[in-house]
């Protein structure tokens, strides 16, 4: 999915912080097949 990088800095940041708390720590009512879908999608978006 396209994001317009010229709008929402500071929301893409605090998400970027609760999406790397998820992946440092999954939450334990997610199932396995649930986090590395997660981990493998959002890993890549890290660090833009």
């Amino acid at each position: 999915m396209e994001m317009d990088y010229s709008y929402g800095t500071e929301i893409r940041t605090h998400w970027s912080k609760v999406f790397d708390a998820l992946l440092l720590k999954p939450p334990s009512w997610a199932r396995p097949e649930v986090q590395a879908f997660s981990i493998s999608n959002i890993q890549p978006m890290r660090g833009r």
